[in-house]
């Protein structure tokens, strides 16, 4: 089980998981990866980005959102302020992943923004597989073999 976080760091140990996976990956002719600033961490002098990381992979490019959750099996609908930026750039080609970690259990859901039911409150994730991992997670969607 994770440490819990403070309230201006939520989020945040889930990032360094997912980054550590990018940069191993980066040293791969077929991959990149951009770490996008953060609005919160700049005190808003940058406006809001459309995700945490940009990624390019064997032709496939998108955003990475990153979330943390301690509920074992929903994620709110205002946890993923980015939703309508992420679903105009998902319907446009883009392969953009909505990465959550349950850090009570200590697993990681994929969400596909442009699937995603945007009026209600929260996702019911108990039909979404886990995975041990944030590198198997993303590695479950093929964007990165």
């Amino acid at each position: 089980m994770v440490a819990k976080e403070k309230i201006g760091q939520r989020g945040k140990t889930a990032e360094h998981f997912v980054e550590a996976v990018l940069k191993r990956w980066n040293g791969q002719a077929h991959f990149a990866y951009q770490r996008l600033a953060d609005s919160r961490t700049a005190r808003a002098y940058i406006a809001a980005q459309a995700a945490d990381f940009l990624y390019f992979s064997k032709g496939k490019s998108g955003f990475i959102e990153v979330k943390s959750t301690t509920h074992p099996s929903r994620l709110t609908r205002a946890a993923v302020s980015q939703l309508p930026t992420l679903q105009k750039f998902s319907y446009a080609g883009a392969a953009n992943i909505i990465l959550v970690f349950h850090s009570e259990l200590n697993v990681w859901r994929i969400l596909y923004p442009g699937g995603l039911d945007s009026s209600v409150t929260s996702w019911d994730l108990r039909e979404v597989p886990t995975f041990l991992s944030a590198e198997d997670a993303l590695l479950s969607t093929e964007y990165f073999k």
